[in-house]
């Protein structure tokens, strides 16, 4: 499938470095901050699952804010990799998301052992199967037209056209991220809902 043809490992290895690195760091936060730090941020506590647990959701109000906030984020990472410093604001994203996933993953396991694992799991699914992808091209591509901008002499690949035919290469690859978005967030409105819900039931 061509949306896939940029999500490869040799070309994504500095995003997955940054990545990585964010991980790390989020783990050093939480744990370094142990249990006083968990009381202060109430993140994933029992209360917060308890109000989940009995949560009726809209699924059309939270599907639009669901979009506004995931389509937010391409836009804003298009605007920025539109910049001289869209390169390192990609990088920057890049550890951000890393850090996020690391907090609340330390946070997850802190409070609830190996149930945390399964929460993450099922809160995840199944719209991270699309925006996991989404956001590697976005990233990826976003750095691509920084540098295609800046510093021509280092966009891999080659690509030989006029100013409109560039425009139009660039607007399609971002419309098949935002695309592939949105099948996420009507995903994460419907489906993630249910299944949250039903695991905290058990929980």
């Amino acid at each position: 499938m061509r949306f896939f043809r940029a999500i490869r490992f040799h070309r994504n290895v500095p995003l997955l470095a940054a990545f990585l690195a964010g991980v790390l760091l989020g783990i050093f936060i939480i744990n370094a901050g142990g249990s006083s730090l968990l009381a202060k941020i109430g993140l994933l506590d029992e209360s917060s699952l308890y109000q989940m647990k009995y949560m009726s959701v809209e699924n059309s109000s939270f599907l639009v804010y669901v979009l506004k906030k995931r389509l937010g984020f391409v836009i804003g990472i298009i605007l920025l990799a539109s910049t001289y410093l869209g390169v390192a604001a990609v990088y920057t994203y890049a550890g951000w998301l890393g850090c996020s996933l690391g907090m609340i993953l330390s946070v997850s396991i802190m409070r609830y052992g190996i149930k945390g694992i399964v929460l993450m799991v099922v809160m995840a699914f199944p719209q991270y199967i699309f925006y996991v992808p989404a956001w590697i091209l976005l990233l990826h591509e976003g750095a691509e037209l920084c540098r295609s901008i800046y510093f021509p002499g280092k966009v891999s690949g080659t690509y030989i056209g006029n100013k409109r035919q560039e425009i139009q290469k660039w607007i399609l690859h971002f419309s098949k991220v935002a695309v592939v978005v949105i099948i996420g967030a009507v995903l994460e409105s419907y489906v993630n809902p249910m299944l949250v819900i039903g695991l905290l039931k058990i929980f």
